[in-house]
């Protein structure tokens, strides 16, 4: 299923404050099956094959760990989707709020005196440059990094060496996952909604003031309508902010958790080989776990590839924006 029509059938489904305790109970889980994980790959395994020689329980240890990949897998890929829901959301309410500008100033030229002129300019500035910013930050987490890792899907690459080697590689040049604790997860959590959701209501107030600047009525009443815009106009650079990083915050550690848990897939498979070798384990076991471990790699990098497509709307989105604001500084200069 493709981006787009996930992201229907969410948006249809969830409002903000469902999205957000679904974000928090993913990254939960995500971060606790990860390091149970680890724990299985790491520690229970390699002491029931060589300190108690118990092939039963390796293979039960084994069958856990495929388990807990399997669960942090769709735990990962569900957060990515959705903080990229509430990323997209957050670009439309800047682009009415960009169509609310656009559209009084062109269909009342009269009423927008030097000082909101002078108002708008100074937003539509700080949209544009922020959302470079954002787009340059996504830019770099899709090209540089996830797309590596994608460029293999279609494939039939799970397994490819030059792929793991790359996902190995990424590993030893990121932060570790427990430097994304549970804490910081729900405030950066909590602060994409406020922003999203201030994105929303500061739209309608910016339109509601747009609408009193256009109108007649006395001075005082255009004077106060352009002293609020200024408020707000400074409220959504401040939201924007908010939301758009913590959104990009989220997402690189949430990619970092699918990294982790490719990783762990991959460094179980491999010793699983050393034990066949070693003649630790039976070979018709070993093989029907890597058969399950060659599924899941599969199955996470067909995940990501969704991912992946709605990073490529959103940056799109982002360059429509900053080009909009771009547009409109040229036209109020």
């Amino acid at each position: 299923m493709g981006w787009v029509k996930n992201y229907y059938i969410m948006v249809f489904h969830k409002t903000g404050g469902i999205l957000a305790f679904k974000k928090r109970m993913e990254i939960r889980r995500g971060i606790k099956n990860v390091n149970r994980l680890k724990r299985e790959v790491v520690v229970r395994i390699p002491h029931d094959v060589l300190d108690e020689h118990d092939i039963e329980a390796a293979s039960k240890d084994q069958g856990n760990a495929e388990d807990y990949a399997e669960i942090v897998g769709e735990n990962v890929v569900k957060l990515g989707f959705n903080t990229q829901i509430e990323m997209s959301e957050g670009l439309d309410y800047l682009h009415k709020i960009e169509t609310d500008i656009s559209d009084a100033r062109r269909n009342h030229p009269g009423k927008f005196t030097k000082e909101i002129k002078e108002l708008g300019r100074k937003f539509q500035l700080s949209m544009e440059e922020q959302t470079d910013e954002v787009e340059k930050q996504e830019r770099g987490l899709y090209l540089g990094e996830l797309a590596a890792i994608i460029g293999y899907a279609g494939k039939g690459a799970a397994s490819d060496p030059n792929l793991m080697a790359k996902v190995a590689q990424f590993m030893k040049e990121k932060e570790q996952v427990s430097n994304l604790g549970r804490l910081g997860g729900r405030l950066t959590i909590q602060a994409i909604k406020s922003g999203v959701i201030a994105l929303k209501a500061k739209e309608k107030k910016i339109n509601g003031e747009l609408r009193k600047l256009v109108q007649k009525g006395t001075e005082k009443d255009h004077g106060q309508a352009i002293k609020e815009l200024g408020r707000l106009f400074k409220d959504i650079e401040a939201n924007m902010k908010k939301a758009f990083e913590g959104a990009y915050y989220l997402l690189r550690r949430d990619f970092l958790l699918c990294l982790t848990d490719l990783n762990l897939l991959n460094d179980e498979e491999k010793q699983m080989q050393q034990y066949v070798i070693q003649h630790y384990m039976p070979k018709a076991l070993e093989d029907s776990h890597k058969e399950k471990i060659e599924e899941l790699k599969e199955r996470l990098q067909k995940k990501l590839q969704v991912l992946a497509q709605g990073f490529r709307r959103i940056i799109a989105s982002e360059e429509k924006l900053e080009k909009e604001a771009s547009a409109e500084l040229r036209m109020a200069a």
